[in-house]
């Protein structure tokens, strides 16, 4: 399998110090993992004459068989009717549900790697790649130890995104916030690496956001696609990079180029 770790200067960073980079969550800028947002009231609606009637049902069918005997159920049904606001309380608490949130704890100590299926993606590189001034390096997850249970004697988890209109609620995965977005991004194709920010052996500034630098073996690197808008200066020093340091002589590299007749991307070889 492989996958795409967009970049933009970032990326001569990675090389030359053999380190990915993990984010802190708080750089997703995701809202819906912060339980300090506003959230919306579950819509009121009305209960339906079917619902109303197996509602009664489990709560005949729960009777003790010495008062079931004693009336029929087209009778308690009817007796039910009386108490249908109460009834209908129970089935709206019922449906009701909280969202989940992670633990303040895992939001502050936790950091995370994306990491994209497609390189051909106009958005991906629109959002991901610097505006296609940037570039894709092409990993492969199993070289680069994402699929061990453990990282430095750390636990780490790597998974692929689930797309769902349906936010995942209280009960559920403790990390499934972090797994699942919305359909929306379905095109995306993310896989996500999370570990523990304190795993990295180094602490860099890059944008105004924190980064934890966790080292991984160059051959897990494979090729470097340039975008097709490239930063001249970002293109030169990687070029220059590849052909000095020994690690990554293996590297193949890539310019990515417009369609002359769609709004597609592909990759053509440099060398």
């Amino acid at each position: 399998m492989k996958l795409y770790l967009y970049a933009n200067k970032l990326s001569i960073t990675i090389l030359r110090e053999g380190k990915l980079p993990l984010l802190g969550l708080a750089g997703l800028h995701d809202p819906f993992l912060i339980p300090e947002l506003p959230v919306a009231a579950p819509p009121v609606r009305d209960i339906t004459q079917a619902e109303f009637v197996a509602e009664v049902r489990r709560q005949y069918d729960a009777l003790p068989e010495d008062l079931s005997s004693l009336v029929t159920f087209e009778y308690y049904v009817q007796q039910a009717k009386h108490k249908r606001k109460e009834i209908e309380a129970i089935l709206l608490q019922g449906a009701a549900s909280e969202p989940l949130f992670l633990s303040p704890r895992f939001l502050l100590s936790l950091g995370v790697l994306s990491l994209f299926e497609s390189v051909e993606s106009v958005a991906l590189w629109r959002f991901q790649g610097d505006r296609h001034r940037g570039v894709a390096l092409q990993i492969d997850p199993g070289k680069a130890g994402f699929l061990e249970a453990h990282y430095q004697d750390c636990p780490q988890t790597f998974k692929k995104v689930e797309y769902c209109d349906e936010r995942p609620q209280t009960g559920a995965f403790g990390f499934s916030p972090l797994f699942q977005r919305s359909t929306e991004f379905s095109g995306e194709g993310e896989w996500r690496l999370l570990r523990p920010l304190d795993t990295g052996q180094k602490q860099i500034q890059w944008d105004g956001e924190a980064l934890s630098l966790c080292k991984f073996p160059s051959n897990a690197i494979s090729a470097i696609m340039f975008g097709c808008a490239v930063d001249p200066e970002l293109r030169d020093a990687l070029t220059q990079l590849l052909q000095v340091d020994m690690r990554y002589r293996h590297l193949q590299t890539f310019q990515m180029k417009m369609s002359a007749s769609r709004f597609r991307l592909s990759a053509e070889p440099l060398n």
